[in-house]
């Protein structure tokens, strides 16, 4: 585990943090007095190119929030009006100048395409007004996958952008799900996606499992997760190969308690969990992997301070 913020020795840590620092610093200064914003994705071509996007709440209501690194400094790059309470939850650029961007807004998911410097709307065929996008992985400029909820978060759905236009991709009923959620998403090729979250059960005590479910190129299929602990959630995943994923999230998420790590890896079609070194209150929000041994896991420590882990030979 590396401390954090603070180890001097490793370059990447230390641009992962002083990038966070930044984000943040550009996003507020943006923000109307009295707003709030917050970043949920970011997307790389290189460590000088880089996409990050979330939301604003200054008032009057919610908007989309884009930035740019460019020139070593994040800069906000105008997004079209979606809507009210309007949010992008993920972003995924294949290649340098060209990203798409997912959330949600009052009508439903929405999905934007970066494209000669500029945000444009697409249209995306969403279920109900209640859906939003929570995730998308492009594994090429003309393919992507992008997964969400719907029917107030109880219902799993998905959409493949071809190049041109976005359609619907028939995804499974998770049982038991009273509450879903999706957090993240990643794709190694067009064969193979993998999607995370976790599932909330209501009845005569309320439990929460985690949820992986992983696409072929042509069915979802929900992949059994067992995890330790009181309410495991999977908050972020990678997949640097086809058939390889790492994900992270939290062994007690939904007991109110500091966070408790949880570092899991899908291989030869099962999960199992790794082990997490990590502190007491490590959190870990997402996670990058550049090669199946090489990762970069980012969140928070105690509620608060932010972390940076280091998978390396095998071990984070």
């Amino acid at each position: 585990m590396i401390g954090p913020y603070t180890d001097p020795m490793r370059a990447g840590i230390g641009w992962a943090a002083a990038t966070m620092a930044a984000m943040a610093t550009a996003a507020g200064a943006n923000a109307a007095p009295n707003g709030s914003v917050a970043l949920h994705g970011v997307s790389c071509t290189s460590p000088q190119a880089c996409v990050a996007v979330g939301g604003s709440a200054a008032p009057p209501s919610h908007t989309t929030l884009a930035l740019k690194l460019q020139d070593g400094a994040w800069q906000i790059t105008p997004t079209p009006a979606v809507g009210a309470s309007a949010e992008l939850f993920g972003v995924s650029c294949p290649a340098f100048g060209s990203c798409i961007a997912v959330g949600g807004a009052e009508g439903g998911a929405i999905a934007l395409r970066l494209a000669g410097g500029v945000w444009k709307r697409m249209s995306v065929p969403a279920p109900d007004p209640s859906a939003s996008l929570y995730g998308v992985s492009c594994p090429a400029t003309d393919w992507c996958l992008a997964a969400g909820v719907e029917h107030t978060e109880t219902r799993m759905f998905s959409e493949v952008f071809t190049g041109s236009s976005w359609r619907t991709e028939a995804a499974p009923v998770i049982p038991g799900a009273s509450i879903l959620s999706l957090n993240a998403l990643s794709c190694a090729s067009r064969r193979f996606c993998m999607a995370v979250g976790d599932r909330t059960m209501f009845g005569p005590r309320v439990s929460v499992h985690p949820v992986a479910v992983v696409f072929n190129g042509s069915v979802w299929r929900v992949v059994p997760v067992a995890a330790a602990g009181v309410g495991p959630s999977l908050r972020g995943v990678s997949c640097p190969l086809a058939g390889l994923c790492i994900a992270v999230g939290n062994s007690h998420f939904y007991t109110g308690s500091p966070g408790r790590q949880l570092l899991m890896r899908y291989r030869a079609g099962r999960w199992a969990a790794m082990p997490a070194p990590g502190p007491f209150g490590t959190e870990p929000l997402a996670v990058s992997c550049t090669a199946p041994g090489s990762c970069v896991a980012v969140g928070s420590l105690n509620l608060g301070a932010p972390v940076v882990e280091q998978l390396a030979h095998g071990a984070w």
